[in-house]
């Protein structure tokens, strides 16, 4: 099934009821073109955050080009309206007596709905429950307050299950308007994809919300047991500390599961990675900061609260003058090896991070970045013994990196463990890039949600 992605606006001015959502999808599939060639869409790039607005300092709404998305738009604006803002209150406990039902059959196929709650852009995305990792739509906003940010996306998915009610499957588009359909900047055309989704014949999916799966940066509270499960702590986004961002979800009723945007890709990686029979498994992702998530024993470590290794010092290279981008923990590997800090080493502070990938292979940021990171998966095999290590984000894409990280990491052990992983030979195997990409949180997230469905007995082992 083609994935369809679109970039909402933060704006919410209507105030009209979540079901109108259902009349928008059938506007846009009614203007969209039909399917030319019958050819699969790849997956389309995340669209890059609008702008700020110069106005009253709220998001700028971003450019809706695709026949028929302006009305989606307009449904979800109208949704999001009648939807109360985020809070960090956590809900009371119900005082209803417990059901003597017999427990439901478990559903033959139905809705995941995945939220991945980033540091620059949050993402929601479903895919079916037989076929977790096949995101058939998604959709991006920018990460602004939370209550702008979490509202949008709560109202994109009651937009879906309010199709689906209506026997339509759920609907949207290409936003972006960029015609870019292809993940990791290979091209793609934009009109083929919007036509390929019209002639899917998605009314066929009108298939129930089962589950929903939320990855989340933090520091956050991923205890069940805590009063604050749910919240997220002292983040430097001050406006995000003490939210809860389980709460808004609440009112689909489904059964919701939560992890850090680190830890759900681990999962992913564990259970769809082609790993073998791993148990254990480190996930790093390099970008605007650099998380660490792992499994252990197929399970997230969890414990006094979640790992936070992206803070833990490493050796400084012998070479690198560098004082670090963070006031905290300014010899932390993030501090050291994030895109901001490569991007200092390159032309100071005014120099872009986003034209990192114009920057020859030959320039030494690359090497220092490979030392860097090669120190951190070391250190983290010491502690964690995993089977693999993971790498993604945006700056993991960079083609050679990975390789020189693998000879960093070996460099590094200096002979000491001596297993087959941490030698020239063994290394490919052991530290990988993903094969997920840049979608690889938003598939956490998915699993994260098809795991609290299988803990709740509604699905077996799918």
């Amino acid at each position: 099934m083609p994935l369809r992605d679109v970039t909402v606006p933060l704006s919410f001015a209507a105030a009209a009821a979540v079901a109108s959502a259902a009349v928008a999808v059938a506007a846009y599939r009614a203007a969209s073109p039909a399917a030319a060639d019958g050819g699969a869409p790849r997956l389309p790039p995340a669209a890059p955050p609008p702008a700020a607005s110069a106005g009253a300092g709220a998001p700028a709404v971003a450019a809706e080009s695709l026949p028929g998305a302006p009305a989606v738009a307009a449904a979800v604006a109208a949704a999001t309206a009648a939807t109360p803002a985020a809070t960090s209150a956590t809900p009371p406990p119900s005082t209803a007596p417990p059901s003597t039902a017999p427990p439901a059959a478990p559903p033959a196929d139905g809705w995941l709905v995945g939220v991945e709650l980033g540091g620059t852009t949050c993402v929601a995305a479903r895919s079916r429950l037989s076929d977790p990792t096949a995101v058939v739509e998604r959709v991006e906003v920018p990460t602004a307050a939370p209550a702008d940010t979490l509202p949008a996306l709560v109202a994109w998915v009651a937009a879906r299950v309010a199709a689906d009610a209506g026997g339509g499957g759920g609907g949207g588009g290409d936003g972006d308007g960029d015609g870019d359909g292809d993940v990791d900047g290979g091209g793609g055309d934009g009109g083929d994809q919007r036509r390929a989704a019209a002639a899917d014949g998605v009314a066929a999916a009108a298939l129930p919300l089962l589950a929903i799966g939320v990855a989340s940066f933090g520091p956050l509270v991923v205890d069940p047991a805590s009063a604050a499960y749910g919240t997220i702590r002292q983040t430097p986004k001050v406006a995000w500390r003490g939210v809860n961002v389980l709460n808004p979800f609440r009112r689909f009723g489904v059964p919701m599961g939560l992890d850090t945007d680190v830890n759900a890709p681990a999962l992913a990686e564990l259970r769809y990675g082609e790993h073998g029979s791993v148990t254990n498994i480190v996930y790093i992702t390099v970008g605007t900061g650099i998380g660490v998530g792992a499994v252990v024993n197929g399970a997230p470590l969890h414990g006094l609260l979640h790992p936070e290794a992206g803070h833990l010092p490493v050796r400084p290279h012998p070479d690198d003058p560098y004082k670090g981008c963070l006031a905290t923990h300014a010899s932390g590997v993030e501090s050291m090896a994030c895109a901001r800090a490569l991007a200092d080493r390159v032309g100071g502070p005014a120099f872009p991070v986003g034209d990192l990938p114009d920057v020859p292979d030959g320039h030494p940021v690359w090497g220092l970045a490979a030392h860097y990171l090669g120190g951190l998966v070391v250190s983290l095999t010491y502690v964690l013994s995993p089977q693999v290590v993971v790498l993604s984000g945006g700056v993991v894409q960079r083609p050679g990196l990975v390789e020189a990280v693998r000879a960093a990491t070996v460099a590094a052990n200096e002979g000491y463990l001596d297993v087959p992983a941490l030698t020239t030979g063994g290394v490919d195997a052991f530290v990988m890039r993903s094969r997920f990409g840049n979608m690889a949180g938003v598939v956490g997230a998915l699993e994260v949600g098809r795991r609290a469905l299988q803990e709740r007995g509604r699905v077996g082992g799918m």
